[in-house]
């Protein structure tokens, strides 16, 4: 956890200087996006229980993400989240800025709506 937490830092220090002049809001609200879809996807790779939804029945949480499969390690979570973030942050410096302002939009739209519904079932942002 802790070699985590450091990536993370490390990620943020060394590229928003470098990007500064190319940072937007939309930028930042990807990113916080992003982290805690990567904090709920950590939870849910954890769960190794049977959980109780409300109207009685049971079920395992598994994850949806085509790319990792339903039940990744939290190493294949980790790298998965490390170059994502890092694409973006490639896409932000490098990109025509249109293609960058689509990105933004449909990737915290999707964060979005992972984030929302992983928030209705009960899953946590656990790093």
């Amino acid at each position: 956890m802790r070699t985590l937490i450091l990536t993370v830092i490390m990620i943020l220090v060394l590229s928003v200087p470098v990007m500064a002049e190319e940072w937007e809001t939309t930028d930042t609200l990807l990113l916080t996006t992003r982290i805690i879809d990567w904090g709920q996807t950590r939870d849910i790779v954890t769960r190794q229980i049977d959980t109780v939804r409300l109207d009685g029945t049971y079920y395992h949480y598994q994850e949806n993400n085509l790319i990792l499969g339903s039940h990744p390690s939290i190493t294949q979570v980790d790298l998965y989240f490390i170059a994502l973030i890092g694409t973006d942050f490639l896409i932000t410096k490098y990109a025509n800025p249109t293609f960058k302002k689509w990105w933004n939009a449909i990737g915290i739209a999707i964060e979005t709506y992972c984030i929302t519904g992983n928030a209705q079932i009960g899953v946590k942002i656990k790093f």
